[in-house]
């Protein structure tokens, strides 16, 4: 009677334990997935946080080209106002020129 007790109860401890192992394998293997998927977030997050930062550059030389850009309109502005200052001045002169002439022939 003992010994079936004993075989019994030696028969449910290896039960258990099987199903502690199996447990212990499962564990494993989602600690292994849980590992996976965290090395993929840190990839994730360093890629994202490198585009942020190429990101952050161009708008910075976008700035720079677009302050350089409203820089050289002013600048040619100006030229274009001079010249057309000049043109007309040009004009006044070639007109007064024309006159003295008409008078000198006449």
């Amino acid at each position: 009677m003992e010994r079936d007790s004993s075989a019994l109860l030696q028969k449910e401890v290896n039960v258990i334990q099987s199903n502690l192992d199996e447990m212990k394998l499962e564990s494993n293997l989602q600690m292994q997935q849980i590992k996976m998927e965290r090395d993929q977030l840190l990839k994730s997050q360093n890629a994202l946080s490198d585009l942020e930062m190429s990101y952050s550059k161009l708008m910075n030389s976008n700035q720079e080209l677009q302050s350089k850009l409203d820089l050289d309109n002013v600048t040619n502005q100006k030229l274009i106002n001079n010249l057309e200052s000049e043109l007309s001045n040009y004009k006044k002169s070639n007109l007064d020129l024309e006159s003295n002439y008409s008078k000198l022939m006449n």
